[in-house]
């Protein structure tokens, strides 16, 4: 199998396109769509103005990448890859509507307080980052999956809602997670 040229923390390795993807995701998603033979156009319309089904278009087109280059596919020891977050649509749902619910409920299967992970969250969103970084570093200490605080942070600043869903995946099973859809 090969591998990634660059793990996915590796943007900074090429600034310019780090900077367009910040200012621009959509820019990136149609190019990264465009070069495994889908529409840019579709891809990055649909990133820009329909945010959830452009992530969905734009993990497909990274699975054609992978399927292409021969990648296999791994995210740590995580059970679902960070952009497994379909894997759970009613989950994923929720997460996109009250993203600071998720992060409440993450942060209390840990053993901290919904309510002010959940509130800085939404009031506070760089320092709930914070917050919910960690949780995340809680969850990866029991469970034992490598990583680090710093990724951690990078993770949910860059895709915070895909890092809540997988956070929510690893600390709950399957029947919790859906007990939490229905809350």
């Amino acid at each position: 199998m090969g591998e990634w040229s660059n793990g996915l923390c590796g943007c900074f390795n090429n600034i310019t396109l780090c900077l367009i993807t910040y200012v621009a995701p959509c820019y990136t998603a149609g190019k990264n769509a465009e070069a495994v033979g889908d529409s840019c156009m579709m891809v990055g319309a649909l990133y820009a103005l329909v945010n959830p089904a452009g992530v969905y278009f734009a993990a497909k087109a990274r699975e054609k990448i992978r399927e292409q280059k021969g990648i296999e596919l791994k995210m740590g020891e995580f059970s679902n890859g960070l952009f497994g977050c379909f894997n759970n649509c009613t989950l994923c749902l929720i997460t996109y509507i009250a993203p600071c619910y998720t992060a409440g409920k993450n942060a209390e299967a840990v053993g901290d307080s919904c309510i002010m992970v959940g509130a800085l969250y939404a009031i506070f969103p760089i320092v709930g980052i914070y917050f919910v970084a960690k949780t995340r570093e809680k969850i990866r200490e029991q469970k034992g999956i490598d990583g680090g605080f710093g990724s951690d942070c990078l993770v949910h600043l860059f895709c915070p809602l895909c890092a809540l869903v997988q956070d929510a995946q690893e600390i709950q099973p399957a029947a919790q997670a859906e007990s939490m859809a229905r809350e």
